[in-house]
Parts: structure tokens; sequence; C-alpha cells
């Protein structure tokens, strides 16, 4: 049995060793195929055209396509002199933390629901497909975006949905909204100051003339005629000297009307003309108060360097201690709107 099981198995493997090996197609037969499934080539691209047109379309009609977008430049965050022509220098970081706080500032819920209460918003498709105002406001959070630029001075706001007009307008109507904001609220801060100096103004004017009335009464009541030609300092009267130090304070007096008056001018500028946009949750999660926390601590380490390093009347340091002075006032001013 060993043996016919031995003999059957060499037969059976050497019949296979036997066997021609596979011949290839040869063109003239590839051509064959081809025109045999011809009419099935052109039908399966024919349905492929179709699916992907009609897939194409669906995306098209479905999902969001055509993307706007706008670019807003901010400015360096430092205060200059309005009558000087300069270009201030201020840190790379520090630039681009306040170009990212107020793209925070744009992104935040708030502003969102107050593009939303816009007239031009609410006349698009956009708005009238969208039912209710948290899923606009989900939608405009997802494809409404602030990007701070990085190395250029922009922040640049883009939205996206089906209609390439639409996306436009809405952005053009966030950018004139965020614009409009900032310059009302810088409107209003210069028209404090020049309150304030208009007050300041007022209370040295009636110092002065307070100061001028008593002068005139020590003059009529002693009838001192001759006080601005003294013989020598030693030899005044008493009242001569005290005269004299009216006299001194009238001047200085002047000199601070003349400096208020330099200086209601300046405001009085700034808050009927037009104000360059300067790009900064609750207290303890706002978005903008975080940015402004952030960069008045890396503001904060930066002066105490460069203290170090320069001492305090270097030209950057005077710069950085501006700047710090700014983002508190900033973070009072978002603390008081919060």
């Amino acid at each position: 049995m060993a043996d016919e099981r031995t003999t059957a198995a060499r037969r059976q493997a050497g019949q296979a060793m036997l066997r021609p090996a596979t011949a290839a197609m040869t063109p003239k037969e590839m051509l064959g195929v081809l025109r045999r499934h011809m009419l099935l080539i052109i039908l399966l691209t024919i349905i492929g055209l179709l699916a992907g047109g009609a897939t194409c379309w669906a995306l098209r009609t479905k999902l969001p396509k055509y993307t706007a977008s706008a670019f807003i430049e901010v400015l360096p965050p430092v205060q200059t002199d309005p009558m000087e022509i300069s270009t201030p220098m201020v840190q790379r970081d520090i630039k681009y933390g306040y170009r990212l706080s107020i793209a925070n500032m744009i992104k935040q819920q708030g502003t969102l629901e107050d593009l939303l209460k816009r007239d031009a918003v609410k006349a698009t498709n956009w708005f009238k497909s969208i039912n209710g105002l948290p899923k606009q406001v989900r939608y405009l959070d997802k494809y409404l975006g602030a990007v701070a630029n990085r190395d250029a001075d922009y922040v640049e706001v883009s939205m996206t949905c089906r209609d390439a007009k639409e996306a436009a307008d809405i952005v053009n109507e966030m950018v004139a909204m965020f614009i409009d904001s900032q310059t009302n609220r810088k409107q209003a801060e210069v028209a404090g100051k020049l309150a304030e100096l208009k007050t300041r103004q007022s209370r040295v004017q009636e110092d002065l003339r307070v100061a001028e009335k008593a002068l005139d009464d020590v003059r009529t009541a002693w009838q001192l005629t001759d006080l601005a030609m003294p013989v020598s300092n030693y030899r005044k009267h008493t009242i001569t000297l005290k005269l004299d130090q009216l006299e001194l304070q009238k001047s200085d007096l002047e000199i601070a009307i003349r400096q208020l008056e330099a200086d209601i001018g300046i405001y009085s500028d700034l808050a009927q003309g037009p104000i360059s946009v300067q790009i900064q949750n609750i207290i303890e999660t706002d978005p903008v108060m975080l940015a402004l926390k952030q960069q008045l601590n890396f503001t904060e380490a930066t002066l105490a360097g460069l203290l170090a390093k320069f001492g305090e009347n270097h030209r950057e340091v005077r710069q950085l201690e501006e700047l710090k002075d700014e983002i508190k006032m900033r973070w009072d001013i978002r603390a008081g709107e919060i």
C-alpha cells in the first residue's frame, strides 16, 4: 500500500511539472477585448460623469462653498503725538499680541449677536435659511473667522457660505461694525479727556483771576506803582516781595493755560476727525480679558528686563511703560463693560 501511494504521488507531481506555462495576451487580443467591451466602457464613463456631477451639485447646494475675506490694519499699540511724524518702534511679539486681542474681540459672542441685528445681514438668504439665534451664532462661530497675522499688521476676517455675494456682504458688515464701535469708543475716551482738560482750564483761569484781583487790591490799597523797577533784592519791602511772588504765580498760571489750550486744541481735532483703529468672558473667562492679561504679563516681564539692562531713561523702556498704561486702561474699560 505504501508503494502504491508513493507511485501515485510521484505521478501527480510529474504531471504538474509537465504543465505548460500560461501564455501572455498579445496586443491584438487586448484590442479584441477592448472592442468587445467598448459599450460597457462608454456606459460606465457616462455613469461616472453623471454621478460626479450630481455629487458636485449636491455638495455645492448643501455645504458652504464660497469664502470672502477682508483685512483690518492694526497700528502699533503706543500713544504718539499727532503733531509729530514718526514711526513708533514696538516689539514684534507685543504687536502680535495686540492683533490677537482684537481678533478675540471680533469672535466673541456679543459681537456676533450684534452682527445678526444689522439690517444688511437680516436681508440675506443665509439669515433666512437658518432659524433661531443660537443656530445662527453657532454657524458664525464656525464659519466666520478672525485670524491675527503674525508677519503683517493685519487681522483677516473671513466668512464662508453658499452665496459669494452674501459672504462678502457679511464680511463687510462685520468690518464696518467693528471699526465703528472702536471709533466711537476712542472718540468717547478723547471726549472724556477733553472735558477733563476743560475743567482744569476753568480752575486755572479762576485761580488766575483771583490772583490778579488780589494783586490789584494790594496795589490799590498801598498805592505801589514802582514794583517793576526794584533797586535791589535786599532793599525790597515785604509787600514788594509778596507781589513778586504773585507775579511769578501769574506767569506760571499763564503758561499752564497756554499748555491746556494747546492740549484742548489737539484733543478737539482728535474728537472731530477720524481716528485710526487701535487694534486689545466674564472677568476670569472672557477671552479679551485673558488676552489683555497675557499681554500685560508679557509687557511687564519685558519691561523688567529692559529696566535692568538699559535703565529708566531708555527709549524702549519709556515706550513699554506707555504700552503698560494703555493695557491697564483697556483692562479697566473692559471690566466696566462686563
